[in-house]
């Protein structure tokens, strides 16, 4: 039997069940997101090497010791790849954050890359919010083009990937749903290789044309928000990861397009 990872509520749990008194400002929370695919075990062996290092430097523990030693061989990383990682996952959260329905939970920097988890899509679609989680999808992409000047290839890769999950929205858009340019159409099953194959032989005109008007939009999204962009990921970059009120205190800032204008 397989024991399955503790979720990110369990890992707040776990967390504050070490801490000892005097230790209550430690933001569990932001240890929880950072602590992502780690075992109770690991957390009650971080909270002590965290302390020992308050300990050296002859001070209480704080969150920032916790957060370093999860921060594993992260800070061993390149500085231009955790920039572009920042830079990726806060275009993510500010194109999302400019949806009113859509809600910014964290971002976080991990050594197998960043992840920006954001709530509030729904399971019954139209080609509105199919368009807007392609656009939320391509943000992290569009956000290197406009920052770094070119994409890099964190964007795509395997089937989870944000290219992937955008090519495929569109595929079931055009294929399995019946909202693309010929209608009530159905090529296959949503997500399915045969609706993929299906598209490759005849509709992938359509599906470009999908993933640019996406890009297009995030780029809209994006072009008036690149100074607070530069910010959240001096920000992140700081602990390598936004939740809770340091994250709402820098997306509440943030202006919409149209106010941009």
């Amino acid at each position: 039997m397989t024991i399955p990872l503790p979720s990110r509520t369990d890992l707040a749990v776990i967390f504050r069940q070490h801490l000892q008194p005097g230790e209550s400002e430690i933001d569990v929370e932001a240890c929880a997101v950072r602590a992502m695919g780690r075992t109770g075990a690991d957390c009650a062996a971080i909270i002590r090497k965290g302390r020992a290092t308050a300990r050296r430097k002859r001070r209480r523990l704080i969150t920032q010791d916790i957060l370093d030693e999860l921060a594993g061989r992260l800070h061993a990383m390149p500085t231009d790849v955790l920039l572009r990682m920042a830079i990726h996952e806060c275009g993510h959260a500010l194109v999302g954050h400019s949806y009113p329905e859509l809600a910014v939970e964290y971002l976080r920097l991990a050594e197998d890359g960043g992840e920006c988890r954001i709530n509030g899509q729904t399971m019954v679609h139209t080609s509105a919010t199919l368009h807007r989680d392609r656009t939320v999808l391509l943000a992290g992409r569009m956000a290197e083009i406009l920052v770094l000047g070119a994409p890099s290839s964190g964007a795509g890769g395997d089937s989870d990937s944000d290219l992937a999950k955008a090519v495929m929205l569109a595929a079931n858009e055009v294929g399995a749903y019946g909202l693309g340019q010929n209608g009530a159409l159905w090529l296959g099953s949503s997500n399915s290789e045969a609706l993929m194959r299906e598209i490759m032989n005849g509709n992938l005109p359509e599906v470009t044309e999908l993933l640019t008007a996406a890009e297009a939009e995030a780029r809209y999204r994006l072009q008036p928000r690149l100074f607070k962009m530069a910010e959240m990921a001096r920000a992140v970059l700081e602990t390598g990861v936004l939740t809770g009120g340091r994250l709402l205190d820098l997306l509440s800032r943030d202006q919409t397009p149209d106010a941009a204008e």
